[in-house]
């Protein structure tokens, strides 16, 4: 009984898909005749095929290739790196140990690349600098980033800023710390710099202070279009839980 109303429900989504998206010759009958064999040939040929060029279609077909095979792109990586000794591929090895949060092999790895010819190179020293942070080496996150500015003086970037005044958090450098947090916030786009001054505010015990800044962000949020509130829901919601918690 159960297959049968499984077919039943499949045919009726591949029928429905079939005059919703104009195919209605030749695939609705082939369907509305075989039902079953007719479902599953255009799924095949019509419907996968179609989804798989889409957003959701591909993050699906990622997380089902990571789920089958998770270290096929650790594998990639490791052989792009032994075959192309370029400091590009290793910094591409050091992004993939990242996200698997071997950040000591990272550092490793990206000590011995940012040498000779690419000491300077900021790229790379910025990866350095989350792969340091990520081992929770602070004082060298914080000295990586003062090389990089040194060598770099007019490479700017907020991701940079804000990583290193945590880095300062993480020193217990608290005055210098805020005055990072807040000159980061003035600029940086998106809601993480503001979000990341407000619980540093509450760290310090100022409640008040940190609560208007959730409220700018949180009114920011009411202001902003479907795709900013997308891109920066985890920090909206981050804000609405502190404003109504």
């Amino acid at each position: 009984m159960g297959y049968i109303v499984a077919e039943l429900m499949l045919q009726i989504a591949c029928a429905y898909h079939a005059y919703r998206n104009g195919h209605v010759q030749p695939w609705l009958y082939i369907i509305l005749i075989f039902p079953m064999v007719g479902s599953i040939v255009y799924l095949a040929v019509v419907v996968v095929p179609g989804f798989r060029h889409t957003a959701q279609g591909q993050q699906l077909a990622t997380g089902v290739r990571k789920l089958i095979d998770p270290d096929r792109d650790l594998r990639e990586r490791l052989q792009e790196a032994e075959l192309v000794d370029s400091a590009e591929a290793k910094r591409g090895l050091a992004e993939e140990l990242m996200r698997r949060g071997d950040f000591p092999a990272a550092v490793r790895l990206l000590e011995g690349a940012a040498a000779g010819i690419h000491a300077d190179d900021p790229a790379l020293l910025y990866v350095l600098a989350r792969a340091r942070y990520g081992a929770e080496d602070f004082a060298g996150t914080q000295k990586t980033l003062d090389e990089l500015r040194v060598a770099n003086p007019n490479w700017q970037s907020g991701d940079a800023h804000l990583l290193y005044a945590r880095a300062l958090e993480g020193q217990s450098q608290e005055q210098a710390a805020l005055a990072e947090y807040e000159a980061v916030a003035k600029y940086f786009a998106g809601e993480e710099a503001r979000c990341r001054l407000a619980m540093f505010l509450q760290k310090l015990g100022r409640a008040d202070d940190a609560r208007k800044v959730y409220q700018a962000v949180a009114k920011s949020g009411e202001r902003a279009g479907k795709f900013q509130r997308q891109m920066q829901r985890e920090w909206y919601a981050l804000a609405k839980r502190n404003l109504t918690g």
